[in-house]
Parts: C-alpha cells; structure tokens; sequence
C-alpha cells in the first residue's frame, strides 16, 4: 500500500518528509481520495516510488485536492499513467516551484495524467528528463480537465508517440504562460 493514505482528510499538512522507495497498486508514495481537502506537501522529496497502475509518487481521486510546494520528484514511476501524479474524477494537483527530474510512465505522462474533469497546475517549476512511452513526455490532459504552466522550465523530455511535453485531449484546456521549452521530443 502506499506510504501515506488520506481519505476524507481536511487541512493536513506534510513538512520536510522524504518518500523512498514506497511501492503500490495507485499512489507509490501517497494517495489522496474520499474528498480531502488541503493537504499541503512543502520541502518534501519523493523518490524512487512507483505505483503498479498509476500515479508513481501519487494519486489523487474523489473530489480530493494536494499541493506540492518547494517538494523534489525524481526517479518515480507508474505502470501506466502519471509518472509523479494522476488527478481523477473532478480532483486538483498544484506544484510550486518544485524540481521534477527522471520520472516516467509505462503508458502516457511521464509527470502527470490529469482525467475527467480534473486539474493540475505547475508554477516556477523545472521539468527535466521525464517521458512516456507512448503520449505527453510531460503530462495527459484528457477528458474535460485543465492544466497550467507558468513560469516553469521544460526541457528534454519525451514521449515515444505523440507530445514531447504534452498531449492535450478530448475537450480538455491548457494554459502556457511565460515558460520555456526546450528540446522536448
């Protein structure tokens, strides 16, 4: 199971704690559902997880919401989707100037699968050598959900189909502001 479950939590708070080696079926390193609400990550690292399925370092479900502040992601891993996260069923992700290096995903998105009404954002972050063996080296957006970049330094990753950073999909909506990309293939 993963190393942290939150189901139906409100208002938790996870400060300087490292997530290692944690191994699961969805969410290697956290799997947020049930609704919670403001679960904070700040200065965490997650590496080295992996989830069977999806959402290497996490997975985040129900209506449910996390944040990410200043936390490093590396060398985590899905079967599937969503190498550092996968945000289903109308949840919400948010990364702040977090480093996000070396992950991958056995399907789509090697940092993120953002599913069904979901959303994720990325502000002042580094993305760096992530990929996907098939679409969105970066992320998945698919089925009505929102993604948005700002400030964020997006540089050699890959997907072996399509969406060297990201594929966007089925009536889904991206924003890119004041970002670089470079050498994503």
């Amino acid at each position: 199971s993963p190393c942290l479950v939150l189901d139906g939590a409100s208002d938790v708070t996870v400060e300087n704690v490292r997530f290692q080696n944690c191994r699961a079926y969805r969410g290697g390193g956290i799997y947020v559902k049930g609704g919670s609400k403001r679960a904070l990550f700040v200065g965490c690292e997650f590496v080295g997880n992996e989830a069977i399925d999806q959402g290497g370092a996490t997975f985040v479900r129900d209506s449910s919401s996390a944040s990410f502040v200043s936390c490093e992601f590396r060398n985590n891993r899905a079967g599937t989707d969503g190498g550092v996260a996968y945000a289903y069923q109308d949840s919400t992700v948010s990364f702040s100037d977090c480093n996000i290096k070396s992950n991958s995903a056995g399907t789509d998105g090697g940092v993120a699968f953002v599913n069904l009404y979901s959303t994720a954002s990325f502000s002042g972050c580094n993305m760096v050598s992530n990929r996907a063996v098939q679409d969105g080296g970066v992320a998945v957006v698919n089925l009505y959900s929102t993604a948005s970049f700002s400030d964020c330094n997006i540089s050699s990753n890959s997907a072996g189909d399509d969406g060297g950073f990201a594929y966007i999909t089925q009536a889904s909506h991206a924003n890119f502001l004041r970002s670089s990309f470079s050498f994503n293939s």
